[in-house]
C-alpha cells in the first residue's frame, strides 16, 4: 500500500510539478505547461509489458512498475481534469481536486470489489450447474471489465480503478481454480493476449494517422513551428529524472533506479487522456499537446528498447573477450607442454 501510494500519487504529483515548471521555461503559459505535465505522468501497463517482453527485469522493479501503471491512472485522470479546468477557467481549485480524487479513487475501489464478488459468484454458480459452459464463462470473462468500467463511470467514480480492483480479485480466484477447469483457464489467457494485442495496436495505428493528419495540415497552412518536439523531449527527460531520483531515495541502487526510470512507458492511457481535454483547449493548443505527448510515447518505448539492445551487445562483447582470453590461456599451456 505504501509503494502504491508513493508511485500512484506522490510520484505523479512531483512529476507534474517538475514537468510543468520545466515546460514553462519555453514561454508556455503555466496552466498549459502543467496540463502537459499531467498528461505525461501516467504510465501504461500494456505498453510496459510490450517493451519488457523477453527481457529479465528484477522482481522488485517489475512488481513496482506493474502496480504503478495499474493505479496511477486515477490520479492522472483527476489531475488532468483539474489542469484542463485551470486552462479553461484561469484558476486552480485545490480543495475540489483533493476531494474529487478521494471520491473517485475510493468509489472505484468499492465498485470494483462489488462487481468482482458478483461476477465470481455468478461464474461459480454457472460452473456448478453446467461444467461444459466454456463459451459462457469466457464471454463473462471478456465482458466483465467493460460492464465494470461503464457502471463506475455512470456513478461518477474512477472506472479504471474499479476495473483494476475487480481484475485483481478475479485473477486471484481464477489462479486458485485453474486446475479445476484448466481448459477454460488456458483459453482465457490466449483470448486475453489476442484482445490486448488488437486493442493496443489499434490505438497506435489511430495515433499514427492523427499525427500524420496534424502535421500535414500544419504544412498546408504554412505553420512550421516545431516547438512541440522540444516540449516532448523535455517532458520525457523530466519524468525520467524524477523517476530515477525516486528510485535512489527508495534505496533501489543505481542500476535498479535506471531500470525503474526507463520502465515508465507511456501508451494508450496517455492518448486517451489527451482526448479528454479536447473541449477545454483551443485547436492549436490541442494539436501542440497531442504532438508533444506523441514524442513522449515514442521516446518512452524506443529508449528502453535501444538501451536493452546496447546492453545485450556489450554482454556479447564481454563473452567473446572471455572466450578469447580462455583460448589464449589454453594456447600458452599447450606451447609449454610442446
Amino acid at each position: 500500500m505504501r509503494q502504491i501510494f508513493e508511485t500512484a500519487v506522490l510520484l505523479v504529483i512531483v512529476g507534474i510539478i517538475f514537468a510543468g515548471f520545466t515546460v514553462s521555461l519555453l514561454e508556455i503559459p503555466l496552466a498549459l505547461a502543467f496540463l502537459m505535465g499531467a498528461l505525461s505522468t501516467p504510465t501504461d501497463a500494456t505498453a510496459t509489458e510490450s517493451v519488457s517482453e523477453g527481457l529479465i527485469v528484477p522482481e522488485r522493479q517489475e512488481n513496482l512498475l506493474k502496480m504503478e501503471s495499474l493505479f496511477n491512472d486515477a490520479s492522472g485522470i483527476i489531475l488532468v481534469t483539474a489542469m484542463a479546468l485551470w486552462v479553461k477557467n484561469g484558476q486552480f481549485n485545490y480543495q475540489q481536486t483533493f476531494f474529487d480524487f478521494l471520491r473517485s479513487a475510493g468509489g472505484g475501489i468499492i465498485i470494483g470489489i462489488l462487481a468482482a464478488l458478483v461476477m465470481i459468484s455468478f461464474r461459480q454458480f454457472l460452473g456448478r450447474i453446467n461444467h461444459d459452459a466454456y463459451n459462457a464463462q469466457i464471454l463473462l470473462f471478456v465482458s466483465a471489465p467493460f460492464f465494470t468500467y461503464f457502471i463506475a463511470e455512470e456513478l461518477e467514480v474512477s472506472g479504471i480503478i474499479a476495473v483494476v480492483c475487480a481484475g485483481l480479485m478475479q485473477n486471484s480466484e481464477s489462479v486458485r481454480s485453474r486446475f479445476i477447469t484448466p481448459r477454460q483457464f488456458y483459453n482465457g489467457l490466449v483470448l486475453l493476449k489476442l484482445i490486448r494485442e488488437l486493442l493496443n495496436n489499434t490505438v497506435f495505428v489511430i495515433l499514427g494517422v492523427l499525427v500524420v493528419r496534424v502535421i500535414r495540415d500544419d504544412l498546408i497552412i504554412g505553420n512550421t513551428n516545431s516547438q512541440w518536439i522540444v516540449i516532448g523531449i523535455l517532458l520525457y527527460l523530466t519524468n525520467l529524472l524524477v523517476r530515477y531520483f525516486y528510485g535512489l531515495l527508495s534505496k533501489m541502487g543505481n542500476k535498479e533506479s535506471i531500470i525503474f526510470a526507463l520502465g515508465g512507458v507511456h501508451g494508450a492511457v496517455t492518448l486517451a487522456l489527451v482526448y479528454m481535454i479536447i473541449d477545454n483547449v483551443s485547436s492549436a493548443q490541442f494539436d501542440m499537446i497531442m504532438l508533444a505527448e506523441m514524442i513522449v510515447i515514442i521516446l518512452s518505448m524506443v529508449v528502453p528498447s535501444i538501451e536493452s539492445c546496447f546492453a545485450l551487445f556489450l554482454i556479447m562483447i564481454c563473452q567473446v573477450r572471455r572466450r578469447e582470453n580462455r583460448f589464449s590461456v589454453y594456447g600458452k599451456k599447450w606451447l609449454k607442454k610442446a
